[in-house]
């Protein structure tokens, strides 16, 4: 059994190991990924990149002109890219702000581009 039992003594897990003697729990490791990435931020330079990568997702999707701007420029210049737009990172969720991440470098030439007009 792998995942969020809750607990080692009173979670699903335990109520899981009852049933099934053989049954062996194992502390989710995405989890502990999650803590590790979420603690490198007091690393100054990381903290600056997730910072600046924030800033510009919010500030693109704070309007739908902006957003669908951003959509027409990616499909006009990066038309390979399967992102289209940005998301915004999560303060809990590691694949939510993996995934946000690699679409923010996949256009970031773009996104300088536009940065510079």
């Amino acid at each position: 059994m792998l995942g969020q039992g809750y607990g080692n003594f009173k979670g699903v897990q335990s109520v899981i190991r009852e049933k099934h003697l053989a049954a062996l729990y194992v502390h989710c490791n995405v989890h502990s990924l999650n803590l590790a990435l979420a603690n490198s931020s007091n690393i100054h330079y990381i903290h600056n990149c997730i910072g600046t990568i924030k800033s510009v997702g919010n500030f693109i999707n704070i309007l739908a002109r902006q957003t669908e701007l951003l959509k027409n420029k990616i499909k006009e210049f990066i038309p390979e890219t399967k992102w289209t737009k940005l998301t915004s990172l999560c303060e809990t969720r590691w694949v939510e702000n993996h995934n946000g991440m690699i679409r923010f470098f996949d256009i970031y030439k773009l996104l300088k581009t536009c940065e510079s007009i």
